[in-house]
């Protein structure tokens, strides 16, 4: 058996382009991507930063779509994924490999998106309050800031079943999840087997309410206008996950 720790940047450069499969689903993708032109308007010049690209999945859609880009994760083999199919696609979008706690790219971007849960993995609120104070630093003035976090009251509620069952054509993977209410954190524990060989992975996470990410976008500059569900409408308590829209003032 393949035990991974719960390291998250271990989890993320050795098994999650596997496990986004069942994730990240392509109409997921699609719709994301949809939402990302509608706020656009039209104004493909804009410059974009994907915090937390991981191996493109929006960067490369979105420079495709001919958007001007670039990406930024900690984890170096989803990097390489990444850059490879922007080489095949003859894009010309930059993906960087930074601590996003310590972000410094030397460069201002109009729009910064973190879409796929980028913050809750480290230690400490504060860490994640760091991620947003570099944000800010990386934007216009009056820039904007899109945000995914996990809904917690969905979360919560949707613990039962403990165990779920995800499927590919050629993969069958089992996902439980739980919260520890004296941490405010979630965890999902994966196992699957491939190739005769079976897998865990498991990943603890940060599950802010959106008062607590409100006030940290705050404390930075960054004021928030807009909360949706991810696909625009109105945020619901069924709604898995939460945008926040928030601009540098």
């Amino acid at each position: 058996m393949s035990l991974i720790t719960n390291d998250w940047l271990y989890f993320y450069n050795r098994h999650f382009y596997d496990i986004g499969k069942f994730i990240y689903r392509n109409e997921f993708t699609y719709m994301t991507v949809r939402q990302i032109l509608k706020f656009l308007k039209g104004n493909y010049d804009l410059k974009i930063l994907d915090l937390g690209c991981g191996y493109g999945r929006l960067t490369v859609p979105l420079a495709k779509k001919g958007v001007q880009i670039d990406g930024v994760d900690s984890a170096k083999h989803l990097l390489e994924i990444g850059n490879k199919v922007i080489g095949e696609s003859g894009l010309t979008c930059n993906l960087y490999e930074q601590d996003i706690r310590y972000l410094e790219l030397g460069a201002s971007y109009d729009i910064i998106i973190s879409i796929g849960h980028s913050i809750g993995f480290y230690d400490t609120d504060d860490e994640d309050q760091l991620i947003f104070q570099r944000v800010a630093d990386h934007l216009i003035q009056d820039g904007y800031f899109i945000l995914e976090i996990h809904n917690r009251d969905a979360y919560i509620s949707k613990l039962q079943p403990k165990e779920i069952t995800l499927q590919t054509d050629d993969i069958c993977m089992q996902l439980e999840r739980t919260y520890n209410m004296s941490q405010g954190k979630g965890r999902y524990h994966f196992s699957w087997n491939e190739h005769n060989e079976a897998f865990n992975a498991s990943l603890d996470f940060r599950i802010y309410t959106i008062t607590e990410v409100v006030s940290m976008l705050k404390k930075v500059g960054l004021e928030v206008f807009n909360i949706t569900g991810m696909d625009g409408n109105d945020l619901s308590l069924n709604s898995d996950t939460v945008i926040i829209y928030a601009q540098k003032k």
